[in-house]
């Protein structure tokens, strides 16, 4: 069985029920296709709020809670991993054991960024849901997007790198 795991944005987002779809849509479509499926998130442990939007460690914290609830109704194998290298779902261990057996890494808007995980993944994608951003970011140089550390890179921006688009593709098919 093919393993994937695709990484986004849940916790990092409390509450945003769209974006939740975007990324639960890609875990559980590709479980649909008959792929193993983890999906992945990391989160900056000094960003966790409370549901008061007070500052709160990452345990009690409305990021944990809404990505907890969000996997769980959907029933989607999920991991939160923290800067500081804690993880809530699959053990760290086994979290490095997963990333080296999967096909795949979806890292969705390159929201992974953990170099030491990254690099245990043999085939990275990159898919990148806001175009236009990404881009103008990456050619300003104003944010490392992680753009390199993936093998491809899709974009929901149909016309990027086209003479009928203005949005610069970088040299990055």
């Amino acid at each position: 069985m093919t393993t994937i795991v695709v990484a986004g944005a849940l916790a990092n987002k409390p509450g945003n029920g769209g974006e939740a779809w975007v990324r639960l849509s890609w875990a559980k479509g590709l479980t649909g296709l008959g792929a193993d499926v983890h999906l992945l998130e990391e989160i900056d442990a000094s960003s966790c709020v409370d549901d008061a939007g007070a500052p709160s460690d990452v345990e009690h914290s409305a990021n944990l809670d809404f990505f907890r609830y969000v996997t769980e109704a959907h029933g989607v194998p999920a991991t939160l991993l923290t800067d500081d290298g804690r993880a809530f779902g699959t053990p760290v261990a086994e979290l490095y054991e997963l990333a080296g057996g999967a096909d795949l890494l979806v890292n969705i808007s390159g929201h992974l960024r953990c170099a030491d995980l990254l690099r245990r993944f043999r085939r990275k994608a990159y898919v990148d849901i806001d175009p236009g951003f990404t881009q103008l970011w990456h050619a300003a140089g104003t944010s490392d997007l992680g753009l390199a550390d993936h093998d491809v890179h899709f974009t929901i921006g149909e016309n990027v790198g086209s003479p009928e688009c203005d949005i610069p593709s970088c040299g990055i098919e």
